[in-house]
């Protein structure tokens, strides 16, 4: 998100035109969601050498953010003009009428020592959950990268429900079920395809704030096209050489994907070549996405007593 925040009585308890001092919190909370990814804009009406001063006020104090009284420049080139309005999916300020109200029940000194645990836990409800689709064919290793996901970042794996027997009686992978089962499934679909005479889906219901999503091509096009607004979807392709393919699958599985693979590697946010034949690369490399993307501190959960 864009997060834009109004400087005085917001950050600070203001003593215009000094710089005042640091609202309790202030700095943990706008850091703590810096830290998650989002772009922090400071928005202050202060111009000239008094905006220059609370500028650098906030970064002696360490307080992190993107940028101060101007729009993202990815947001003017996106929509062709740079209004004079800071853009932003989110505003808080002191003039907010529901800061008003609760201003008004809280008192002005309970209110200012509590404003930023309030802030807190109301951008939580505002992120978006994000799905890491893993794309790739069979024997690439993107179970591999679910589960180590899984084990070392606990990133959830959404499930995926399938009425197609199982082809060993020890595979994982899917949530197996008998056609009737699969007919009583509740809840809004997140995904759903027919392959051969089995179908797969798999569940909203499911969903963490953070999850992974084993799917191919088909599923994440339709997942944007379909999700977008209520998703944050990140791409990561895995790809392998094809003799280490057949050698981990099989001839069979590997025929199953012909035709199927299509997406070129920069229609993907982040592409992996597994093409060491150590877990450890491959391991490697997804850390190297993890920190690229800022996903650990995402994959945490939200701690309101921080």
């Amino acid at each position: 998100m864009h997060i834009a925040i109004d400087y005085d009585n917001t950050i600070v308890q203001s003593t215009y035109p000094d710089v005042g001092e640091l609202l309790p919190d202030a700095k943990k909370v706008i850091n703590y969601w810096h830290d998650r990814g989002h772009t922090i804009v400071i928005n202050t009406c202060r111009a000239k050498y008094h905006a220059d001063n609370a500028k650098n006020f906030l970064i002696n104090e360490g307080v992190r953010f993107s940028l101060f009284n101007e729009n993202d420049k990815r947001l003017v080139e996106k929509y062709g003009t740079d209004t004079r309005k800071i853009s932003a999916d989110v505003y808080i300020e002191d003039k907010d009428i529901n800061q008003l109200i609760l201003k008004h029940r809280m008192g002005e000194d309970n209110y200012n020592y509590q404003f930023w645990s309030v802030c807190l836990q109301q951008l939580c409800f505002l992120e978006k959950p994000m799905i890491i689709c893993i794309v790739g064919e069979s024997g690439v290793g993107k179970s591999l990268v679910a589960n180590y996901l899984w084990n070392n970042y606990d990133i959830n794996l959404i499930d995926s429900y399938t009425d197609r027997p199982k082809r060993k009686p020890n595979e994982t992978g899917h949530v197996f079920l008998k056609p009737k089962e699969f007919d009583r499934l509740q809840g809004d679909r997140l995904a759903y395809t027919k392959f051969g005479d089995h179908r797969y889906c798999s569940l909203v219901s499911d969903m963490f704030h953070i999850n992974t999503y084993v799917i191919d091509e088909d599923g994440l096009q339709m997942l944007k096209k379909e999700w977008s607004d209520a998703f944050d979807i990140l791409s990561l392709r895995i790809k392998r050489p094809l003799f280490d393919r057949i050698e981990n699958v099989g001839e069979e599985r590997i025929d199953r994907d012909k035709g199927r693979f299509n997406m070129k590697d920069y229609e993907f946010d982040y592409v992996i070549d597994n093409d060491d034949n150590q877990k450890e690369f491959l391991f490697h490399k997804v850390d190297e996405f993890m920190r690229k993307y800022n996903l650990k501190e995402r994959a945490k959960e939200y701690d309101l007593n921080i």
